[in-house]
């Protein structure tokens, strides 16, 4: 009993000596680690943080409760470049609070940040709200963001458009079809709706692409599309009018002299989490990369391993890997 006694003494002194061991160890190797971690931690958090900003939020750019536009900026700005941002939400949903992080950020490199609310296309699928109407949304406020940039200390010169999802569709369609027709009964007149540069994270732009493929089972897009039908086997799509695809697709308008711009998706980027779909999904976003290029307009596309559809929008404020594409892009923009 005494020798399993000093057995069992000499057992925990031996475990004990490799645990410190091994937590010397780990702590050397890791310290530096964690150190690094902590700085680049710091660096997000100034980059995130309110202290010294002003909101103004509920600007109203038309007659409708959903016409609004956030706006946060330092004051003390003159010409500062202007970033707006057009959330996602399948066209039937979200609001500009899901751009939050991106308005603080852009608002922390000295932009004017104009998160937009536009109406939405209804859920019930009866047409409400489709297309056009939260282009010509966007468009309206791109146009009152213009004409009230001096307020904010912006330049009406110098607007960037960026969307998420949904979101990017819409934006695009400003920024590639900056058509007059889209500021009809707009509160706003007078303006153009010029852009410098454009930035799409996971957007449906082909949605002759979407249709082919069989890519959106949630029925969104036909909403937004006013698609009388509705259904999972692509019965609506197969029944789609292809000139009203091609007009609701950004990259029908593609041409020289359109602005820079940054398309970002994920290698996981797509509702059902199977190799085939997120093949397809990725196939919008370098389909618009390509005819970017073939149109001569200096773009970049942005693949980023492990993200799903909305991981860029969701994890941006935590991932600095995220917050450098966007800063390093623009800085070849102002």
């Amino acid at each position: 009993m005494q020798t399993k006694k000093a057995m069992y003494g000499v057992g925990a002194i031996a475990v004990i000596i490799v645990i410190a061991f091994g937590y010397q160890y780990l702590h050397e190797r890791t310290a530096p680690l964690l150190r690094d971690a902590g700085k680049v931690g710091q660096a997000a958090a100034a980059g995130f943080s309110t202290e010294g900003l002003k909101m103004d939020f509920g600007r109203s750019y038309g007659t409708d409760t959903k016409q609004t536009v956030d706006l946060v900026y330092r004051p003390g700005l003159s010409n500062a470049p202007i970033i707006v941002l057009v959330h996602g939400g399948g066209f039937v949903g979200g609001s500009s609070k899901d751009m939050a992080s991106f308005a603080t950020f852009f608002a922390n490199m000295g932009y004017v940040a104009a998160s937009v609310n536009y109406r939405l296309a209804s859920r019930s699928g009866d047409g409400a709200n489709g297309f056009p109407i939260p282009v010509n949304d966007v468009a309206c406020s791109v146009a009152w963001i213009k004409s009230n940039a001096a307020r904010y200390g912006g330049n009406p010169q110098k607007v960037i458009i960026m969307g998420h999802s949904a979101g990017a569709n819409l934006a695009a369609m400003v920024a590639f079809n900056p058509s007059p027709e889209y500021l009809a009964g707009c509160k706003t007149t007078g303006q153009t709706l010029t852009t410098a540069a454009f930035i799409g994270s996971s957007g449906p732009y082909d949605f002759g692409l979407v249709r082919k493929e069989r890519w959106e089972p949630g029925c969104y897009l036909q909403k937004f599309l006013g698609l009388s039908a509705c259904s999972t086997t692509n019965a609506s799509w197969k029944s789609a009018d292809k000139t009203k695809l091609r007009a609701t697709s950004p990259i029908t308008y593609v041409s020289a002299g359109d602005p820079t711009s940054l398309i970002i998706t994920g290698d996981k980027d797509c509702y059902l989490n199977t190799p085939n779909w997120i093949n397809r999904c990725i196939a919008n976003s370098t389909a618009m990369a390509s005819a970017l290029k073939k149109a001569g307009v200096a773009n970049r596309l942005s693949i980023i391993k492990g993200f799903d559809h909305g991981s860029f929008a969701l994890t941006f404020n935590t991932t600095p890997s995220s917050q450098k594409l966007l800063s390093n892009f623009l800085s070849n923009v102002r």
